[in-house]
Parts: C-alpha cells; structure tokens; sequence
C-alpha cells in the first residue's frame, strides 16, 4: 500500500509530478560528517551487538534493520541520483544507534569507579550537537543573517492584527518568509506557502512580483483577499489596484485587504509574545 500511494496514486497528478522534480536536489550527508556524527555512538552499538550477540531480542534487530535503512536513504546519492539525502537524517539514523548503544552505556556507567563524571561526560557529548545549533541560531540572530529565522516586533503584530479578527482568506506577501509564517500564526493561506511545496513555485514568485508593481492579474486578483507589501510600495499598488485598502501599517510593512472581502473585526485581543 505505502510503494502504490508513493509510485503510483500521487504521481497520476500533475502537480505533485511538478513537485517531485523540485525535489531533486543534492542535499547531501559528506562521509566526514556521518563519521563525526555517527561515528562514535556507532562503535558503542557495535561493542554492544558483539557483546551481546547471544541474547539479542527482536527489538534489536528492528533497530539494527531502522539503522540500515535510515542510513541507505540519508546517503542514497551514493547510488541513485540525489532527492535531498538530509531530509532522511533527522535523528533517524542517530536513535536507532543510541537505542543499541544504551545497555553498554548504562553497564560502563555503573561499572566505572568514577560512573559520576562519566555520565557527566556522556552527557555533555551528547548534548553538543543541541548547543551547536543554539550557538549558530544565536549568532545568526545577532547578526541578522538570514540563517536566522526570527521575526520582528511589528511582524509578530501583524499576525497577532489577523488573529485577532478571525481573518481567512487568501494571502499574498512580497516576503516569502512571512508567506510561510502566516499559515502558523494566523488564519489565513498563502498564496506563495514553502518553494519546494507549491507547485509551478518560479511562475507564482515572478506573477506575484509583477502584481506587486502594479501588473494586473485576474487569476490573482479573484482569488487573493489579503496583501503584505513594503510601505514604500503602497501608494504604486494602491493607484494600479484600486479594488483595494490600506488597513494597517506595521513597521516597514502594510497590510492591504481587497474591499469587497469582508470586513474585519476584532473577535479577541492583538496578544503579542513578550
């Protein structure tokens, strides 16, 4: 059933055709980095499979079986062409090896004079690759990188502006970040959701950029209630979509709503994180 929806029944749409060539993309695992990463907790599991070989459960070797499989489609560049390979990580192929690993873990911790410090230890190898990614995460937020994925006061009132008046509909943003924010934080879709999710994602960028600056579009004009452009922008898109209003400004954004869509209005309090 899994190999026919996957093979047969979603490739009979077009769309999802059109998604699976997006997809082919070479995200791939470098040898030294699943060294690095599996490596160490890999040589644990195998110490533990040796050791215990005679007493092995059927729990292990489903493990056993999820770690080749997890890694076979983590590193399957290395025989079929690339379907972005770091998607299949994940902790898929991590966990099935700490899950081996544990028993021989948990006995040198209790057989070590010192089980304290090594426990510690273990711990803090363990625990490196979360501090990594906070350390990176914070240093991109300090330097407004775009690996940093933030949003600003003003943004987070705009969204707390549409949850608040139960807002749905369409909407359209000249920031693809937002775009994909808004399905989160509010009520409304987007017009334009994740690249590699949308089918036809290149055309809808380009007709959403030129709607933008004034280039009508019926397709866009029926089907779109709301917009989020820049505020220097406003009065262009104001004088070329006269169907359409100014509802609120938030920082370097402003929210615009098409006139014949329903009115707003308030259902509960504009809560914004602290």
């Amino acid at each position: 059933m899994f190999l026919y929806y996957n093979l047969v029944y979603l490739p009979s749409f077009a769309q999802h055709r059109q998604l699976y060539e997006s997809w082919h993309l070479a995200w791939t695992l470098s040898s030294s980095t699943a060294w690095l990463a599996y490596g160490p907790i890999g040589l644990v599991a195998a110490c533990r499979l040796w050791h215990d070989r005679a007493t092995l459960r059927e729990r292990d070797y489903f493990l056993l079986v999820s770690f080749c499989v997890a890694i076979a489609l983590a590193m399957h560049d290395r025989f079929i062409p690339a379907r972005q390979p770091l998607h299949f990580i994940r902790g898929y192929v991590w966990m099935p090896l700490c899950l081996l690993a544990l028993p021989t873990l948990q006995r040198w911790c209790l057989q070590s004079r010192r089980s304290c410090y090594v426990t510690m230890a273990m711990l803090a190898v363990g625990c490196l690759d979360n501090v990594t990614f906070c350390v990176v995460y914070a240093q991109d937020r300090f330097r407004s990188t775009a690996g940093a994925r933030t949003t600003s006061r003003e943004e987070q009132s705009l969204f707390a502006y549409l949850q608040a008046r139960d807002a749905t509909g369409v909407l359209a943003c000249a920031d693809r970040r937002l775009t994909y924010l808004s399905a989160v934080y509010s009520g409304v879709r987007p017009y334009m959701s994740h690249l590699y999710l949308t089918p036809e994602a290149s055309k809808k960028i380009e007709r959403q950029s030129e709607w933008f600056l004034g280039k009508p579009d019926e397709a866009l004009e029926r089907h779109v209630e709301f917009a989020v452009i820049p505020t220097s922008d406003t009065a262009t898109f104001q004088n070329a979509h006269t169907d359409w209003h100014r509802l609120q400004q938030f920082g370097d954004w402003c929210l615009m709503q098409k006139k014949s869509h329903r009115p707003l209005r308030r259902v509960s309090a504009d809560i914004v994180a602290p």
